[in-house]
């Protein structure tokens, strides 16, 4: 890549190649007294296959494809805090690849608090709140609006279902088998095969 500046006060652009993927930046990066702890950058990161399901150790998650602004301090994810504005053009959860992804918000310490806005060919949904990744177990408080869902093309369901609703969310669980706390579920339509239930709220 390139750099211009000093040691520990440069602009720097290029390729960082790990074992978990590829990382292109352009960013600004200063180290004050050289510790990467205190380390503060701005930019632009992109990837097109980083695995950060591996990377914060949530099997949940898979390969990401990004291009966001960011705007934090520190590397290691256990101190990190970064702010986010981007587009994820794909994301693997639960074994599907969500597309067209917009997150704004503030990723620190294994956890994400802002929105997500997802025009997915199997999912539209606006998110807003928090995620806690930081534990075994996914942490969900938040609010959002479903605006349609294939349940079973998104590994949910084995079943064909199609779903839409609001929530309004506060649990802990990677799945529905260790769900704790709860999801309260308003104007609710799902849809099996050729069948449909409404729901005002649940």
């Amino acid at each position: 890549g390139k750099f211009v500046g000093y040691i520990d006060r440069f602009a720097a652009h290029g390729v960082l190649n790990t074992a978990l993927g590829s990382v292109s930046s352009d960013v600004h990066l200063t180290l004050p007294g050289m510790d990467a702890n205190k380390a503060i950058y701005t930019g632009t990161i992109s990837s097109s296959s980083l695995d950060v399901g591996a990377l914060f150790r949530q099997p949940i998650f898979g390969k990401i494809a990004l291009n966001v602004n960011v705007d934090g301090h520190a590397f290691d994810p256990a101190n990190a805090a970064v702010n986010l504005d981007g587009k994820i053009s794909s994301l693997e959860f639960n074994g599907y690849t969500y597309t067209d992804i917009h997150a704004v918000g503030t990723l620190a310490q294994k956890k994400f608090d802002g929105k997500l806005l997802v025009n997915d060919p199997n999912m539209a949904l606006a998110f807003y709140g928090n995620a806690d990744f930081s534990q075994p177990q996914l942490q969900i408080n938040a609010t959002a609006n479903l605006l349609n869902s294939n349940l079973k093309a998104l590994n949910f369901t084995k079943d064909s279902f199609t779903a839409a609703a609001d929530f309004d969310l506060n649990y802990i669980g990677n799945n529905i088998d260790e769900f704790t706390g709860y999801a309260k579920l308003y104007n609710v339509n799902i849809r099996r095969d050729d069948h449909r239930l409404d729901v005002d709220s649940a």
